[in-house]
């Protein structure tokens, strides 16, 4: 946790603001620091940065998986961006189908969704990392740690009976029904 701190704080050097980091700059500090959590929950998962779109739920930010097995997502903002309105936006909702383990930061604020769970936690504000001697305060940094040892200790969610096969790929069928739909009136308004 100190190194992802101090990757977040250097990002600072040689900006004026916290409005001036994208949400992309701290990303490599926050792989690191996943896959360190997902190791010591179990060697064998994978974080991957940027997965492929996933039809039409979007792409979240990584996906968390064991061999074919998905454990759940993560979606990052803005440091500094006030995730709250964001847990019932299009784009969140969306990934709540894909998983019903997601995890969605700003960097400095975390909000944990499993099933109906919510969890949230802070690790600073994002003025903080613009105070060159300030430290987070270590019972914070291991909060968001267990919060994350927790998140990668979810065992993916199997079909266990036809029924839920069938709801499962109902909702997923909407989906893509929309998905297209909207691929083509955009094709044909191009076409026009």
């Amino acid at each position: 946790m100190n190194n992802y701190f101090e990757s977040l704080t250097g990002l600072l050097k040689y900006k004026n603001s916290v409005g001036d980091i994208s949400e992309h700059a701290p990303r490599s500090a926050l792989q690191t620091l996943l896959e360190a959590a997902a190791n010591t929950v179990n060697p064998q998962l994978q974080v991957e940065h940027e997965p492929k779109k996933q039809g039409p739920f979007g792409r979240p930010d990584f996906k968390i998986y064991a061999v074919a097995a998905i454990i759940g997502y993560v979606e990052t903002k803005p440091i500094g961006t006030n995730l709250n309105p964001l847990l019932k936006s299009e784009q969140i909702l969306k990934y709540r189908q894909l998983s019903d383990n997601l995890l969605l930061t700003d960097y400095c604020s975390w909000i944990w969704m499993h099933g109906t769970e919510v969890q949230r936690l802070q690790l600073c504000h994002p003025e903080d990392l613009l105070r060159p001697r300030f430290k987070p305060d270590a019972s914070r940094m291991e909060e968001v740690w267990n919060l994350l040892q927790a998140y990668f200790s979810v065992v993916p969610s199997g079909v266990a009976r036809p029924k839920e096969l069938a709801d499962a790929l109902a909702v997923r069928t909407r989906l893509l029904r929309d998905f297209l739909r909207e691929e083509l009136q955009l094709q044909e308004q191009n076409n026009s």
